[in-house]
């Protein structure tokens, strides 16, 4: 913060001219823009952690659990989830097996105010990587019931006004599969992103106003075999082990 320095007493001559040149060298210039304002954080971060977990389980056969329940890791930036899921098509015709995983962990940041100016660039960098497997009955080309396994994954960085309650800006990265279309019934993979985005200009944030940064993934598997039938299916969605997690990098307004 510039400060203008107070003159007390009299001066007079060479020495008040000399006064009057240093109070107006130390006032603030008015309509010049004010000084730029930064605002990054990498891990460890500050804010709260943001888990959520659910866990779906229905039918004669079917199983479902997390491995590894969902956390996230605030001084290391690391989050971490597995689940899977398995049923067997048994019980009266009509009905159906399933079981299914859907986790959410990341984190939330720590409010930020927006200055005077306005923030003008926001950027948000993470990234994940899991495995997949998936297996299933292979489906009868002549028709007929049929099971299937599938997964689906997102990743997301949002800004969120806390003044309004309403999200100002996002970025989000799906990935998904399933064995329906297959076949053998069988598909894995393994995947590996790499995330940064942001933006820039007019970012339509308002002066004064409360922002919070969240970097979070969902993770959802589920199996699905029609009862009164011999099939099967086994999802797993690993984003825990051998390497794979979600890591945010860091956030940044200036």
């Amino acid at each position: 913060m510039r400060r203008t320095r107070r003159w007390n007493g009299t001066v007079a001559g060479g020495s008040a001219l000399l006064a009057v040149a240093l109070l107006l060298l130390s006032a603030p210039t008015w309509g010049a823009p004010g000084p730029v304002v930064v605002v990054k954080h990498s891990a460890p971060f500050h804010g709260f952690t943001h888990l959520g977990q659910t866990i779906t389980s229905h039918g004669c056969s079917a199983s479902a659990s997390f491995p590894v329940a969902p956390t996230f890791n605030l001084t290391t930036g690391i989050g971490l989830a597995s689940g899977r899921s398995s049923v067997t098509g048994c019980g009266p015709s009509g009905f159906s097996d399933d079981g299914a995983t859907a986790a959410v962990f990341g984190f939330d940041s720590s409010p930020v105010v927006d200055p005077t100016p306005s923030f003008q660039n926001w950027s948000v960098n993470f990234s994940f990587s899991f495995a997949y497997n998936l297996s299933s009955t292979p489906t009868n080309p002549a028709g007929g019931p049929s099971a299937w396994a599938s997964y689906w994954l997102k990743a997301t960085g949002d800004v969120w006004d806390l003044t309004t309650s309403s999200v100002a800006m996002s970025c989000t990265f799906l990935n998904l599969a399933t064995t329906n279309g297959t076949t053998t019934g069988n598909v894995s993979g393994h995947v590996v992103f790499p995330v940064g985005c942001g933006f820039s200009g007019s970012l339509n944030l308002t002066s004064g106003h409360r922002y919070m940064v969240q970097i979070y993934l969902e993770a959802h598997e589920y199996a699905h075999a029609p009862a009164a039938t011999s099939t099967h299916a086994t999802a797993r969605l690993n984003v825990a082990t051998q390497g794979n997690q979600l890591r945010a990098n860091s956030w940044s307004f200036s």
